[in-house]
């Protein structure tokens, strides 16, 4: 992660939206290309219905970039998971 900082937040909520705000230069990182990870992102909410919003706070290395947003999408999607002490899902609306 090194000099990158990047805020996550997901809504399993049932519908579908993006904002990714994640300014990356093109490039090729091996044989992967940097833009297509917005696409990705896209076809997952799209996919799965949920909400989730990526913003890069600070970083410039392209690599520490793309693996800080895959490492916080993890862990915003595993608290939003989480159940609580009383076994039920952390939601306004009681389900998921």
């Amino acid at each position: 992660m090194d000099e990158t900082e990047i805020t996550v937040s997901v809504d399993l909520c049932g519908r579908s939206y993006l904002r990714y705000e994640v300014d990356l230069p093109y490039e090729k990182i091996e044989n992967f290309e940097t833009v297509i990870i917005e696409d990705f992102f896209r076809a997952v909410t799209s996919n799965a219905f949920i909400t989730l919003h990526i913003t890069k706070n600070s970083g410039l290395n392209s690599h520490h970039i793309l693996e800080t947003v895959f490492k916080s999408f993890a862990r915003a999607l595993k608290s939003a998971c989480r159940l609580t002490d009383s076994g039920s899902i952390p939601s306004t609306k009681g389900l998921l």
